[in-house]
């Protein structure tokens, strides 16, 4: 009987560290498992924001401006489709602004808030400071540039971040 007893109290004893091995491995194997499945949702939310900044770009890079049916430049003519241009590219980048640089959106939402108060001016007919709408147009061509770089960082940065979530 006492035979008995200390096999049953050994036998014991070596189920409880078999299940506290399991348990601690299987805790393990766990946590590997959820990390494993975190980082596959992040890389996929970032290859959705990939995407959608692909796409703004693509249509950006699509969109021209259609000069065919002027024959000579007259600013008056080319003008407004030029702020259409850019405003459109503009509407784009508002889309998924907080993907990109926040610094850049404000500056471009300044811009274009300037456009349309020498739009809305020119409409009734008030009077406009010639050399800032002249600064301003520059500058639009130089942000639909800079359009092109902010989505191409942005993009770089989302596969820097892929890039560190597989290591």
């Amino acid at each position: 009987m006492k035979t008995e007893i200390i096999v049953v109290i050994i036998a014991s004893v070596a189920s409880l560290i078999v299940g506290l091995i399991n348990i601690f491995f299987n805790t393990r194997i766990s946590a590997k498992q959820n990390e494993i499945e975190l980082k596959k949702t992040r890389i996929d939310l970032l290859e959705n924001r990939r995407q959608k900044i692909e796409s703004i770009k693509t249509e950006i890079s699509n969109r021209v401006v259609d000069v065919s049916d002027i024959q000579e430049f007259n600013f008056e003519v080319h003008f407004p489709r030029m702020i259409n241009f850019f405003q459109q590219n503009s509407s784009n980048v508002y889309a998924i602004g907080h993907l990109i640089d926040q610094q850049f959106v404000k500056e471009l939402k300044s811009l274009n808030q300037r456009i349309n108060d020498y739009i809305a001016k020119s409409k009734q007919r008030l009077q406009i400071n010639e050399n800032e709408a002249k600064i301003d147009i520059q500058k639009m061509g130089e942000m639909n540039d800079r359009i092109h770089d902010e989505l191409d960082k942005s993009l770089l940065n989302i596969e820097i971040d892929i890039n560190k979530l597989l290591k």
